[in-house]
């Protein structure tokens, strides 16, 4: 059968450097057998001076990247990517990213590109969220400074607030409010959720509250009941409902078919939610998921419910 081989330059005896050559891969047939041999390859030139951001043949990151482009295999032009961008010093970084800059726009430069700022994000936040304010107006500055908002929050959710809440277009401003508020949520839904209701009312916000909800509802549940009884947009307080029943359902299922009954109107949300917390109680306590689905009145809905029953507590006998 056919092996895949993962070939770097190195010479025999020394610890190799990701920076010095272009990973190869390449399939060696042996029958029944995978074999792994490995094999010299040509070094990327990755300059540690500041070069000049022209596109021009004079420049050392040409070479590089048209080496890099010329690759015919997306698993070597991955592997090649991935040991440049890690051998590479920040200020080596920003050289060849804005060597990038003036190149033809292509699928693999835009690529690489996102790759070098979302690594430049990781190590040095503040110099990545510096380099792509100075990019040209576009869709492409715009994901950059929200793939870098995202990143630093990770690292440091109070800066990355900061940095995003001086960014002069408001729309963008809360697009990348919102991406540094889901990173926040894994860790601190409240004050995610402080970030989630500064924002302007749309789709998005809203969708933002219902998953921070929920993961606040897995933290401290009861102040996150208490706090979406107390939404005062009706719709915005059912979808959050539904989401935080959802939630609570999977440690506390009385409280969430009480939950879901008491303050979601008939419809398909309810509905939806009810066949959920029927789905999660069944797993901890189907006796208990059994005896509220048989309150239910004769229609649809019990029947739903009865028959998620049926296929998840396959060894009883369900009256209908």
């Amino acid at each position: 059968m056919a092996g895949i081989v993962v070939v770097t330059s190195a010479t025999p005896g020394k610890p190799e450097h990701s920076r010095s050559g272009v990973t190869h891969v390449e399939t060696v047939e042996k029958p029944g057998s995978a074999v792994t041999r490995t094999r010299a390859a040509e070094p990327l030139l990755a300059p540690d001076r500041k070069v000049p951001a022209s596109d021009s043949d004079q420049n050392p990151w040409r070479s590089t990247f048209d080496t890099i482009a010329s690759m015919q295999s997306d698993v070597e032009r991955d592997h090649a990517i991935n040991n440049l961008i890690n051998g590479l010093e920040p200020g080596t970084l920003l050289s060849a990213l804005r060597f990038l800059a003036v190149r033809e726009p292509d699928g693999w430069t835009r690529e690489i590109t996102r790759r070098m700022i979302h690594h430049l994000a990781e190590v040095e936040p503040a110099r990545a969220a510096s380099e792509v304010e100075g990019w040209p107006d576009g869709a492409g500055k715009d994901q950059a400074m929200e793939d870098v908002a995202i990143v630093w929050a990770n690292r440091n959710a109070a800066e990355a607030a900061q940095w995003v809440k001086q960014w002069p277009d408001a729309q963008m401003r809360d697009q990348g409010m919102t991406g540094v508020a889901y990173e926040v949520a894994r860790g601190d839904a409240s004050a995610a959720m402080t970030m989630a209701v500064g924002l302007a009312p749309s789709q998005g916000r809203d969708d933002l509250i219902s998953h921070v909800a929920a993961q606040w509802t897995a933290s401290d549940s009861k102040a996150a009941v208490d706090w979406t009884g107390k939404i005062p947009d009706s719709a915005l307080r059912e979808k959050v409902a539904g989401s935080v029943a959802m939630e609570l359902a999977d440690h506390d299922p009385v409280a969430a078919a009480t939950m879901a009954v008491t303050q979601l109107p008939i419809g398909k949300l309810r509905d939806d939610t009810v066949i959920g917390i029927v789905e999660r109680w069944v797993q901890v306590d189907p006796k208990g998921a059994q005896a509220w689905v048989q309150q239910f009145p004769s229609g649809p809905i019990r029947a739903t419910a009865m028959d998620n029953l049926a296929k998840l507590w396959p060894d009883r006998n369900l009256a209908r």
